[in-house]
């Protein structure tokens, strides 16, 4: 199913947008904005903590009242693998699934569990490549940093960004397409263009002496007259995944997707 995929490949994309923008020069203690920014771009901390976090608050005629659907996801990156796990809703009230992803990228596999079997396919290194070419050309990541707000309180810098919406939701689209390799055909094109937007991408860079510390990006996407979704993204504890490798029990108990199930 393309939801199977999209999810995947979703994840999947969130690490390696982790790891591209946190791949340093030394410099002097009290930064200013352009080392801040040198030092954001160029990080020499390959590996960490990976945090993502999804509300959903469904558009409800007035008067009716449901509660908010949230959930989170955890796991790490390092050079040669992503990991994360958490539990999702599901569509019966007050149930969950099991979601959780590993890419290996010595053994080139992806494993997936959506809440009940361990499955592998090949992990694309060639789409991955496309995927972050896909993002230099259409983030400018260093204009978007040198627009950004640099502040220091005590030992700790700051420097928080703000990317429009608009601009961003046509590199979504192009990064969803290449990251699960699904196709949308014209017509959920334009189903999206008209019912779905999405809002500012924010972004927050903490900094100490010559490290960064973590970033932490948010954003609402609404699904008109359907769901306005929130969803953040932090990078933390940067240093400490160096040895994140899929587990044993994974590997065995893993079988072959059916890929052709996914399309």
């Amino acid at each position: 199913m393309k939801v199977k995929k999209i999810i995947t490949s979703v994840l999947l994309s969130f690490s390696l947008l982790a790891g591209g923008l946190t791949q340093a020069k030394p410099v002097a203690a009290a930064l200013d904005k352009q080392q801040a920014i040198d030092i954001i771009k160029q990080n020499n901390q390959t590996n960490g903590q990976l945090d993502f976090t999804v509300s959903i608050k469904p558009h409800l005629k007035k008067g009716k009242k449901i509660n908010v659907t949230a959930f989170s996801l955890t796991g790490g990156f390092n050079q040669n693998v992503a990991h994360m796990s958490g539990y999702a809703p599901t569509a019966k009230a007050g149930k969950s699934k099991k979601i959780e992803v590993w890419a290996d990228g010595k053994e080139n596999r992806l494993y997936t569990y959506l809440g009940d079997q361990w499955e592998y396919q090949p992990l694309n290194s060639s789409q991955n490549d496309q995927l972050t070419s896909s993002i230099a050309k259409t983030i400018n990541v260093d204009q978007l940093l040198q627009k950004g707000k640099f502040s220091q309180k005590n030992d700790t810098y700051t420097l928080k960004t703000a990317l429009n919406g608009k601009q961003a939701y046509k590199t979504g689209l192009k990064i969803a397409r290449t990251a699960s390799g699904v196709k949308f055909s014209k017509k959920e094109l334009r189903y999206l263009n008209k019912h779905t937007k999405l809002g500012t991408i924010y972004a927050t860079y903490r900094l100490q002496d010559d490290h960064l510390i973590d970033s932490k990006s948010s954003a609402k996407y609404v699904i008109i007259k359907v769901a306005t979704v929130k969803m953040t993204f932090k990078v933390s504890h940067l240093g400490e995944y160096a040895n994140l490798a899929v587990p044993d029990d994974v590997k065995k108990a893993a079988k072959p997707a059916d890929v052709d199930a996914n399309k």
